[in-house]
């Protein structure tokens, strides 16, 4: 419906399937979508940019400044702003990985309203707390009580409020949050948003900071900082950090019991890359006489080479890339008609980031 009813759409050159491909690519923007204001501020990114930040604090930055900066007057927006970062950071705190409450009272809002209008009386402050969850749209009313429209709101909101702390304070609130599982993804928009602002080096070293505690399984510490590597761009990660984060991810992967949090460690080792695994390895089978269960007889075979891991997503790629989906050779006939019948181009699920992790 956007794109039919506003032309200039089409007029920079961006279709519908772009902007359908852009959002399955990133999984962080799969959430969003899901409410006609938020896919309106999407498409607004999309057009602005041509393409969404593959970078998710980047991402939640751009979309949160996009809906208050074009809602209010630009002094306005920013104390809007700092209000919504302190009552986040509140919020967030009232709960944890066992009971998550993400609901607040009109009275918690006007609080935090005041250490920003500290000029405003109570009923001022009320007055504009109204104006606020009618306007900002990020907030939401839900019977008496109030809350964000989707927790990564909430989440990243901390995330920034705990980049306005002096030095001393950032250390010791990201510190005691490495094994909270209700912090994981501020912590996480907490080192991509320190990425943002310039500050690659201090984001690498609270990577570091959280390698370096001592962690047993589940390895919440070691996953999480593995994970958060992920927010800072290939190019800026620095070295030291990311062999640690290798060190760890490997230990996880043969030391853990639990198989979905192997299975998460080997995710991020995916996304990071692997340094010494060849997962496009052959082995040579010797040629000989071998019973074979099937057949329930002794055959005899001819030596041949068989891949030792199965096709990875990266390795497919490259068949991708290579004109694999038009050159008929490689198909047989069956196959060749689906392919120019469907005007099949790739894998179903290819750019779905969910199922797209390299080593896969």
């Amino acid at each position: 419906k956007w794109f039919a009813h506003i032309p200039a759409m089409s007029e920079k050159g961006l279709t519908v399937e772009g902007i359908e491909e852009e959002i399955q690519s990133h999984d962080h923007i799969m959430e969003l979508v899901k409410t006609p204001l938020m896919l309106t501020a999407i498409c607004v990114l999309y057009y602005n940019g041509g393409r969404m930040p593959d970078q998710r604090a980047e991402l939640y930055e751009k979309f949160i400044n996009n809906l208050l900066f074009k809602r209010f007057e630009r002094e306005e927006a920013r104390n809007i702003r700092k209000f919504l970062m302190g009552l986040a950071s509140r919020v967030h705190s009232q709960s944890n990985s066992e009971k998550r409450n993400r609901y607040f009272g009109k009275r918690t809002g006007t609080e935090e309203l005041s250490k920003v209008y500290s000029c405003d009386g109570p009923e001022e402050l009320e007055e504009r707390f109204d104006m606020i969850v009618r306007r900002c749209g990020l907030l939401k009313i839900d019977g008496h009580n109030y809350l964000f429209w989707h927790l990564s709101f909430q989440e990243f909101l901390t995330a920034r409020y705990f980049n306005t702390l002096n030095n001393e304070a950032k250390k010791e609130a990201v510190g005691n949050y490495w094994q909270n599982s209700w912090y994981k993804e501020v912590v996480r928009l907490y080192i991509g948003h320190l990425y943002c602002n310039n500050d690659g080096v201090s984001a690498n070293l609270v990577v570091k900071s959280g390698l370096r505690l001592e962690d047993k399984a589940p390895y919440s510490a070691w996953l999480l900082a593995s994970q958060s590597l992920l927010d800072i761009p290939a190019g800026d990660r620095d070295i030291e950090v990311l062999v640690l984060v290798r060190e760890r991810l490997k230990h996880i992967l043969n030391n853990e019991p639990d198989h979905k949090i192997r299975a998460e460690a080997g995710e991020a080792l995916g996304w990071l890359g692997e340094d010494k695994r060849d997962l496009e390895q052959f082995i040579s089978i010797e040629g000989g006489k071998y019973f074979l269960k099937s057949l329930k007889k002794q055959v005899k075979i001819e030596s041949f080479e068989i891949s030792k891991y199965p096709v990875t997503n990266r390795w497919y790629e490259e068949f991708i890339k290579d004109n694999g989906y038009v050159t008929k050779e490689y198909w047989g006939k069956e196959g060749w008609k689906w392919l120019t019948d469907e005007n099949i181009k790739q894998p179903g699920y290819w750019n779905d980031r969910k199922w797209k992790c390299p080593n896969s």
